[in-house]
This record gives structure tokens, sequence and C-alpha cells, in this order.
């Protein structure tokens, strides 16, 4: 008896931390999702086929989407518990639901996982990107990283436990399998084989079923394996988005916007599938900046935590957990400029980098004093460009981001004022760190005395 006293005496403090952070991240949460309630619009682009799937209509999908079954099916599941046809309305509170998850998650994660004032945490999550992806509710995105956190953090519990949601990850979007690779080289290099070979297997598995899912679908108008296609896609967007060069195909003139400047039909052996011309559109200056900007507000100042020489030392000396989702964000960085023509949506791939390792990171840091004034600033950057459009664009209309910037002028305005509140971040948390260090050698003497 007096053993179970102490027990629930000891977990008491954990679980009102536990209830603390979670409540604080679901209201957080839900404000967001009031405040930016979308509006109801008709699917673009690729969201057809999302519809399109969740009606099982594999007629009108095309085989680049045709593997991303497990979003499109829960919007499917709810429709059908709710007696409601599969709709806008459908997809927009499956988002809602999405987003709700993403911040309680997070909030139990901080909880269980951080020291700090963990109620705070939730608040650095609260950045546009999110919201944005929040508002273009037929796409997978936001669902993809709730898919995610709810892996992360099983497998930071039960490892084998968080195998069945790696394959329903797998089947929620493909690129899923860069987080299969990390795991079994981390698994590996830390000495457990079995739970690599495990995550291999599962992820071999989902392979499977979603070739097999694509192969329903329409071929790509490019007329060339999805493969290839990905495979070409990484040098034509870091032209595009890096560069700022536009190349043009014949294959892909309904989605270009500019008009070539010239354009060269290619020989017979050149031919890659349908792809019979090709040509140059000109420069745009404003994709590089545009991506910088991008860099400097998705996560608001919590890239400032990563400029350091020891990154890769102190992501390896981690946990399984810590590692995989630090390892896994990185890489989602450095290829969301590469992987599609609008890398804003792909940013948000890279979020365990930042909301699971970055906040970690944080609250090492700032373990003697709350991070109100970094929390405030990183917040301040993660809306900068939003604050600007208020002023600067036309009123939002279906999924336009919240982050979109139509004036060159203010372009450059935000540039500065980001860069400005990056230099302010880390100003901040090198005197935090050096006000944690002066207290820890006052302390050592006097514990020693």
């Amino acid at each position: 008896m007096r053993y179970d006293a102490a027990s629930r005496k000891g977990m008491a403090p954990i679980m009102r931390s536990l209830w603390i952070s979670v409540t604080s991240a679901a209201v957080i949460s839900i404000v967001l999702g009031l405040l930016f309630w979308p509006s109801l619009y008709d699917p673009y682009l690729e969201g057809n086929d999302y519809v399109a799937l969740a009606h099982f209509d594999y007629s009108k999908v095309y085989s680049y989407y045709g593997g991303r079954i497990v979003h499109p099916l829960v919007v499917r599941i709810v429709s059908r518990a709710a007696h409601y046809p599969i709709s806008a309305e459908t997809f927009r509170w499956v988002s809602f639901a999405s987003l709700l998850l993403l911040f309680i998650l997070l909030g139990a994660f901080y909880a269980t996982c951080l020291s700090g004032p963990t109620w705070l945490f939730p608040v650095l999550v609260a950045t546009a990107l999110v919201v944005d992806q929040y508002r273009n509710y037929y796409w997978q995105v936001l669902f993809d990283a709730v898919v995610c956190s709810a892996f992360l953090f099983v497998m930071g519990r039960n490892k084998w436990a968080s195998l069945p949601l790696l394959f329903l990850l797998y089947l929620t979007r493909e690129s899923a399998i860069v987080l299969v690779l990390v795991i079994v080289i981390v698994a590996l290099m830390k000495g457990q084989r079995t739970y690599a070979a495990a995550s291999l297997l599962v992820g071999a598995l989902a392979m499977v079923l979603s070739t097999s899912l694509v192969a329903h679908a329409i071929p790509n108008k490019h007329g060339i394996p999805v493969f290839v296609v990905d495979v070409l896609k990484i040098p034509y967007n870091f032209c595009f988005n890096v560069l700022g060069l536009e190349f043009w195909t014949n294959t892909n003139a309904d989605t270009i916007m500019a008009t070539p400047t010239w354009v060269v039909s290619l020989p017979a052996w050149l031919h890659l599938g349908n792809i019979r011309q090709f040509g140059y559109c000109g420069f745009d200056w404003r994709r590089p900046v545009d991506l910088v900007i991008l860099l400097g507000s998705a996560f608001g100042a919590l890239p400032t935590l990563l400029l350091r020489r020891d990154l890769l030392t102190r992501i390896w000396t981690r946990d399984l957990t810590m590692t995989v989702a630090a390892l896994y964000g990185v890489l989602m960085l450095f290829l969301a400029p590469l992987v599609g023509t609008n890398p804003q949506r792909y940013f948000l791939y890279a979020w365990p980098l930042f909301w699971l390792f970055g906040i970690a990171m944080l609250s090492e840091r700032m373990s003697n004093k709350p991070p109100y004034a970094f929390a405030a600033v990183s917040l301040l950057a993660a809306w900068t460009p939003a604050l600007i459009r208020c002023f600067t664009a036309a009123p939002l209309v279906g999924a336009a981001s919240l982050s979109g910037i139509d004036s060159s002028r203010a372009v450059i305005v935000c540039l500065l004022l980001l860069v400005g509140e990056q230099i302010l971040a880390f100003k901040f948390l090198n005197g935090a760190t050096a006000r944690s260090a002066a207290i820890a050698e006052i302390r050592v003497p006097m514990q020693g005395g």
C-alpha cells in the first residue's frame, strides 16, 4: 500500500504536466482552426485525384497519387459514419481533426519527454505554415504529419507497436520511404538489427501494396515510370526553386504559367516517353528569394537552434526515436525544394527536426529560464510574411497561402525583417546559454562547500 501511494504521489506531477501541456496544445489548435476556418471550395490540381480516391474511382486518379489511399479512406469512413456525402465539408472536418490531433500528440510528447514550461512549446507550432496546410484540406500534408507524429510518439514507448503506423504512413504518402531508410540505417548503427529488418519488411510490404494500387490508376502524362519522373523532378525543381530558372516540356505545358522564350524539338533518339519538346521560360529572381523567406519563417526562429558545429553529434547521441526524427527532418528539409514546384507544402514534412529535436534542444538550453522572449520572436518570424500579406495582397480565396506576397518591394522588406528576427533570436539563445552556464558554475562550488 505504501508503494502504491508513493507511486501515485510520484506520478502526480507528471500527470499534471501532461494535462496542462495537452490542454494548452488543444486550445491553441482549436483557436487556430476556428480563427482560420477555411471556406468551402472545389478541389484543384491533385485535390481532384484525392476526391476520386475517396470514391474508390481509380479511373480519375493519376499514377502519382494512386498509392496515397489512407487520407481519402479516412474521409470516406467519416462520410459514411456521418451519413454525409463525400464533399469539401468532409475533407474540411478531417483537416480540423488532424490539426487538433497533431497539437495534442506534440503536447503529450513535450510533457512526457521534456523539462521546463512544456505548456509553452505548442505555441511554437502555431505557425502560418501549419495553418496553410490545414486550409488546404483536400491534400494529405497535415494528415501525414499526424500519422508521423503518432508513429514517433509510439516508437518512443514501444518501437514494435509503431510498425503498423509506419505501414499506414507509407500508404499516406510514398515519401515515407525516406523515413524507412533512416530507421534502417540508424537502427543498424545503434545495434538494433531486428528492428531494422522489421522496419525494412514493413516498408517493402507497404511498397508492394502501394505499387499494386498505382497499377489501377491512369498512367502519368509524361508516359514514363513514376520512379523516373521522381528522379527527373530533382534537377528540374532545383533549377526552378533554387536557381530561379524555369524550363518547359510539351507534357507539362498545361501547368506552367510562363510562356517559353525558346522551344527545341528533340530528335527521336532523345524522346523520353511522351516528352518531345524542351524549352526555357526565363529567370525569376523571386523563386530563390521566396525560398529564403520560407526558410526564415516556416518554423519561426527554431532554425537558429541548429546553428551548431556539433549538430550531427548531438543528433546521433540521442535515443533511437529522436535520432530518427531529427535525421528524417534534415533529409525532408533538404528535399523540400527538390520534389515539387511549391516548396511551402513540402517544408511541413521536415517538422520532426524542429518541433521534436529543435524544441528538445530549446528545453535543454533554457532550462533555468522559460524561453518567453525566444518564443515571442519565433512567433513573429513565423507570421511575418502573413502579416505583410495582410497589407499588400488581395483577400484570401480558397486555399491561397497566408504568406503569399505579391509585391516585390514587400518581399524585400519581409526578407530584411526575417534576417533581423533570426539574429535577435540567436542573441536570446546565446544569452540564455551564458546565464545557464553561469548559474551552473555558481551551484557547483555551493554544493561542494
